[in-house]
């Protein structure tokens, strides 16, 4: 057993979050480089810090913890992350947007989403081992659920790796322990620990973090992806090992290694605030920053932001206190508690045990009153018209009562046809489950629309029916059609005709099959009875230009390296237009090499924020 007191319960809280605000403000200014940097002190120094993300979206998961409880769920930490966190950068806008369309986690974070093994959930996993200190596989379970809102597999792995890591290091100081305890939280297969064990293996034979650098790189590198999670955890560790006595030569070894700088100096920082206190940190590192929290308010719609780190450590405590009431401890000021760290073997076997690490993609789950229905989609949430899907429902009985009565599912959108649940009545003792079959099929003449819906619903004896809703996405239609060269540059406002096949496109990727001239064209719908703004996205390696209604709105020679979201890239992979209300005409033209590019088509609000109501047919 291990004593953890509230004293230094708080103080390795408040070191959590100014070690944070620390890496953070070093890798900001750096942030996408990818070449050894050469830092060693702040390029920027300014009172509370320079406002990032890597805190910005701690306030925003303690909101959600202070207004809906302990018990969190992916479903609701969605509803959370659109209400009160608003940029749409990468795996955060395509994540919204699925939830716009009605795809709940883990759909949000794996459909459709180029950047599901990204940065933005592993530096999150701070708040989780701040609430569970001590507690390693709470913390665990706590930061899969909040990495599937929009991510999948490696970062949710990562923010594992994390969470249980700092979870220890409210009692454990002994960093090859804790690294022990961290890696088991994960498979030793996914490339996260491949990126690991590679830094680690490299450093004791070399001790030079550049080596340990590269051979992560070697190992799991991703060029065109900078904010991939692998060797970004590899860099953040990596200066853990190399300055393992020197907070500020540790953060920036980390920093150095370039990349997502900002989240691998504000994650070490974070992991040393923790593991050191507030007290041990350096003063030359933490003074020049003050006390405030630096946040950009138009990027949190949060009513009432913690206005210093203070403020923010005793907001987090009071919300540990909870919960660990729940997990029977009783703390609070002048109190200790006894908590026993599992070993690693126990870890691992837990956590595997749980099924932690089925990162399934392809399953939602639905609370009820006294149960959980989990929504299947074995054939993936695309749905387009003509085409038939399964949908396999397990439902549980969570109670201590018997569960009993008919099951149905209803059509919610025009031309969804939804067959009878099989079995179509659920007889449940406490503790079962159930199987539960429905075929579900979109009529060919089914009008357009941005996703088709259905209700689930359950008629329990005894209680208020309950339904959910379950929803299918629907493909773009785009038709495609090879072209002679000359057409590329020929091309006008004229809207030629594209007689090729109609091609449903499942993702924002366009499909461009050979080399040559390819031209396309899809209908866009704007339910709204208003014109609306609209920014056509089209990052592409590739040479395109497209039109809106008869306008060009994108000129773009291509790149050699593209991000595929709607901000990354040089301006001429975007173009503003506006849709009118009903249909829309956008046509594309695009030069396919003999060594393939790639080309992304997608609209966003003017922001950023994807639309969760526009249609495409051919």
């Amino acid at each position: 057993m291990a004593p953890l007191s509230w004293d230094v319960y708080f103080d390795k809280t408040l070191g959590c979050w100014m070690g944070k605000n620390a890496g953070g403000t070093l890798g900001e200014p750096m942030e996408g480089r990818r070449e050894i940097l050469d830092l060693d002190w702040y390029p920027e120094v300014r009172e509370g810090g320079i406002p990032n993300d890597d805190l910005e979206v701690q306030l925003v998961w303690l909101h959600a913890l202070e207004t809906r409880g302990q018990d969190l769920s992916a479903a609701e930490l969605a509803a959370e992350w659109l209400d009160h966190y608003l940029p749409n950068w990468d795996e955060y806008g395509f994540g919204k947007t699925n939830v716009r369309k009605g795809l709940l986690p883990p759909l949000s974070g794996s459909y459709n989403n180029a950047f599901s093994t990204s940065m933005g959930c592993p530096i999150r996993s701070e708040i989780w081992a701040c609430i569970a200190p001590g507690l390693p596989l709470l913390a665990a379970r706590r930061a899969r659920t909040d990495a599937m809102v929009d991510h999948t597999d490696e970062s949710i792995y990562a923010e594992m790796l994390f969470a249980v890591l700092e979870s220890c290091a409210y009692v454990e100081s002994d960093r090859d322990r804790l690294m022990a305890l961290g890696l088991a939280a994960i498979p030793d297969t996914c490339r996260t620990a491949v990126a690991v064990r590679t830094m680690m293996s490299t450093w004791r034979e070399t001790h030079d973090w550049r080596a340990a650098r590269q051979a992560i790189l070697d190992a799991v590198g991703d060029y065109a992806n900078f904010t991939d999670a692998p060797q970004n955890i590899g860099f953040t560790l990596l200066g853990w090992y190399s300055a393992p006595d020197d907070f500020g030569r540790a953060i920036c070894d980390a920093v150095n290694c370039g990349f997502d700088t900002d989240c691998t100096g504000a994650t070490l920082g974070s992991i040393y605030g923790i593991a050191w206190g507030a007290k041990r940190l350096p003063k030359r590192w933490i003074e020049p920053l003050g006390d405030t929290v630096a946040i950009l308010e138009a990027r949190t719609r949060l009513r009432h932001p913690p206005k210093t780190l203070l403020e923010l450590t005793e907001r987090t405590a009071a919300v540990a206190v909870a919960s660990l009431a729940r997990q029977g401890y009783v703390f609070g000021p002048g109190r200790v508690i006894e908590v026993e760290l599992p070993s690693p073997e126990e870890v691992r076997r837990s956590i595997r045990d749980a099924g932690l690490w089925n990162t399934a993609r392809d399953t939602v789950e639905h609370r009820f009153h006294h149960g959980r229905a989990r929504v299947r989609y074995p054939s993936g949430p695309v749905l387009g018209k003509g085409e038939n899907r399964v949908l396999e429902v397990t439902v549980s009985n969570d109670t201590e009562r018997r569960l009993e009565g008919p099951i149905a599912a209803v059509s919610a959108s025009p031309g969804l046809r939804v067959g009878p649940c099989v079995p179509d009545t659920i007889d449940l003792a406490p503790g079962e489950s159930v199987e539960v079959r429905l075929d579900v099929a979109l009529a060919a003449d089914a009008p357009a629309e941005c996703h088709s819906d259905l209700a689930l619903v359950v008629r329990a004896e005894g209680m208020a029916p309950w339904s959910c809703t379950v929803s299918f996405v629907r493909p773009m239609i785009w038709h495609m059609e090879k072209r002679e060269p000359e057409c590329f540059e020929a091309l006008s406002a004229e809207e030629p005709t594209v007689a090729g096949e109609p091609v449903a496109v499942t993702t924002n990727l366009i499909p461009l099959p050979t080399a040559g001239t390819w031209l396309g064209r899809t209908r866009v719908l704007n339910p709204s009875a208003h014109e609306r703004e609209v920014r056509i996205c089209a990052p592409s390696t590739l040479p395109v230009r497209l039109w809106l209604n008869g306008v060009r709105v994108v000129d773009n020679p291509g790149s050699e390296r593209i991000r595929p979201s709607f901000h990354s890239n040089a301006p001429h992979h975007y173009g503003a237009a506006k849709l009118v209300p009903g249909w829309n005409t956008l046509t594309g033209i695009w030069r396919q090499r003999a060594e393939p590019g790639c080309s992304h088509v997608f609209l966003t609000e003017p922001d950023g924020r994807g639309w969760g109501d526009l249609a495409f047919e051919a």
